[in-house]
């Protein structure tokens, strides 16, 4: 997690409609390994201004902070068209940004971390590491997500399959207290034994994630759900 245009957004070849995404506030408890094993805190919020939806994961701390945004809106009839996708992290004095933004009308993607690379072509319906939770939110919501499905997914600077695996139901013990969710699995295409990333969402909360679990080589992240509300008045 923490680490196009696409015209209109057809994931699992479905539209929508008129269901769409709420604002939010969720808080987590966070495990951030980069070389060393860091405890932060997390918050994740969604708003919504004049049609464009800002979700973002922003973590702090002792030594070091990371911050995760995404821009994406909706067409008239429900689809979502990404728009820009950055990555900031702030560890002992040293920063690294990654940004790039989605051309909806070439269909392709802009590195502008890396400006004398080549604008790259992506297939339609591919989504950021970030927001593709929205989609898949919508699609839990309408009872339309299939159990096992394959999408094109930013990964650093390039789009690169990733399958989605519905894994089990399962009751957590977690900071905000007992709660039954679902587990997901995200791999490669073809898959990769040194990444493996588990996330959770749960039902009663608008299938919010819950709990994720990123091993990326040495890397690893993870996040447990301490708080969360609903609206736009969140703290």
């Amino acid at each position: 997690m923490m680490w196009f245009t696409i015209r209109a957004l057809w994931w699992f070849g479905i539209s929508l409609g008129a269901i769409a995404a709420e604002p939010y506030t969720a808080k987590y408890q966070m495990t951030w390994q980069v070389g060393v094993k860091l405890s932060a805190q997390a918050t994740e919020t969604l708003r919504v201004v004049d049609g464009i939806y800002t979700l973002e994961l922003a973590a702090q701390a002792a030594v070091g902070s990371a911050t995760e945004t995404t821009h994406l809106m909706r067409s008239e009839e429900g689809q979502w068209q990404p728009l820009d996708y950055t990555y900031t992290q702030t560890l002992l004095g040293r920063t690294e940004t990654r940004s790039v933004r989605f051309n909806r009308n070439q269909g392709t993607v802009s590195i502008l971390h890396a400006p004398d690379q080549p604008e790259q072509a992506i297939p339609e319906g591919a989504l950021d590491p970030l927001g593709f939770r929205l989609v898949m939110t919508e699609q839990l919501t309408a009872g339309l997500l299939p159990e096992s499905q394959t999408l094109p997914l930013l990964d650093g600077d390039t789009v690169t399959l990733r399958r989605i695996d519905r894994v089990s139901v399962e009751t957590l013990s977690l900071p905000i207290g007992e709660i039954e969710a679902i587990r997901f699995k995200l791999t490669h295409e073809p898959e990769r034994p040194d990444r493996q990333f588990h996330f959770w969402l749960a039902p009663s909360l608008q299938y919010q994630l819950v709990k994720l679990d990123k091993q990326d080589g040495k890397r690893r992240i993870a996040l447990e759900l301490v708080s969360y509300q609903a609206g736009t008045d969140a703290p």
